[in-house]
């Protein structure tokens, strides 16, 4: 039996990277693949290209299927939270690969690269840490509404004013600015009319009313860093639901914080925060009057009433350092 190579004491995991082509391309994580590769690590570059399937999701199983079967333990994945959203669409239909997930912050939003402290690494410490780090557990969101099929929540959901504004932010605008689309589309989109609202908590009605917007989140951030869910923690069991009511005016909540996004700041002022009614559970159940648009990690679409169920430490991912967004330790 031949010997496991050496790499100076450290122990990197055999790994799959694959690139989203439509997501933005990156020429310095080109280099660094080469660069890691040319140290004898095991790192495998992939295209989807490479695997049969009728649409992304379709080509992710087959991914998965063929990752699983050649031994590999994670897949770096380089793209935004669409990606990753189809990534968990193609996990959940594959027996639940045992395969860790790193996200890669190569898209839009980047919004589970914040929480995983993935978002300001260097390309080559990215590599790194992809095959280096310990993973963890996270929760995962299964969201279910009429004629409408099962889908996974692996970031977060946002009704009302801020859905239009991402839904309107388009695909060249997005291209060109980033984060700054979805600040400008939400300005542009200010002019709401409050809609009502009957949120249900672990089977118990929490909140009836008028509201302007509501997120319902495991993660923290949405949009491309719009703080969503300040106190999220995406390894605790729970969704968080924020409800900003009609009784608010825009100006001093949801347009305070976009303008604060767009000086670069990271985080809304506490008058902002304070504007929203918080809570938390396992099942959330959100019914509309009339039917509001909701984004689900980027992608649109309408359903009324929407049902969220948190399924716990699902998924394993791999953050680096620190990640802000969990509350438990990584494991070995």
């Amino acid at each position: 039996m031949s010997e496991a190579p050496h790499h100076g004491g450290l122990n990197p995991r055999p790994t799959w990277l694959l690139r989203n082509e439509r997501a933005r391309a990156d020429a310095e994580l080109d280099a660094a693949a080469t660069e890691i590769c040319a140290r004898g690590w095991p790192l495998r570059c992939v295209s989807l290209e490479d695997f049969e399937g009728e649409d992304f999701v379709a080509q992710l199983r087959a991914m998965l299927g063929a990752a699983t079967e050649a031994g590999a333990e994670r897949i770096a994945l380089a793209g935004g939270d669409g990606t990753m959203h189809a990534f968990v669409e193609a996990w959940a239909a594959v027996d639940r690969a045992k395969l860790a997930l790193v996200p890669l912050p190569y898209g839009t939003g980047n919004d589970l690269c914040r929480s995983l402290a993935r978002l300001e690494l260097p390309a080559v410490q990215q590599l790194e840490s992809a095959l280096l780090d310990p993973p963890r557990p996270m929760d995962l969101v299964v969201v279910e509404g009429p004629e409408r099929p099962r889908r996974w929540m692996i970031n977060a959901a946002t009704i009302g004013a801020a859905t239009r504004a991402t839904s309107a932010a388009s695909s060249e605008a997005k291209d060109h600015m980033g984060w700054l689309a979805y600040v400008i589309e939400g300005l542009r989109q200010a002019e709401v009319e409050p809609w009502g609202l009957r949120a249900v908590v672990d089977g118990e009605t929490a909140f009836e009313g008028e509201a302007l917007f509501a997120a319902v989140a495991n993660g923290r951030t949405a949009g491309g860093g719009w703080v969503v869910a300040p106190d999220a923690w995406l390894d605790d069991g729970c969704i968080d639901l924020r409800i900003l009511g009609a009784d608010t005016p825009l100006s001093g909540a949801l347009l305070e914080q976009l303008w604060e996004r767009l000086r670069g700041l990271a985080e809304p002022k506490a008058k902002a925060d304070s504007a929203y009614r918080q809570l938390r559970g396992r099942r959330i159940e959100l019914h509309f009057e009339p039917t509001q648009p909701c984004n689900l990690d980027g992608e649109s679409f309408e359903a009324n009433p929407l049902c969220f169920e948190v399924h716990a430490r699902a998924l394993a991912v791999v953050g680096s350092g620190a990640a802000p967004g969990f509350e438990g330790q990584p494991s070995d």
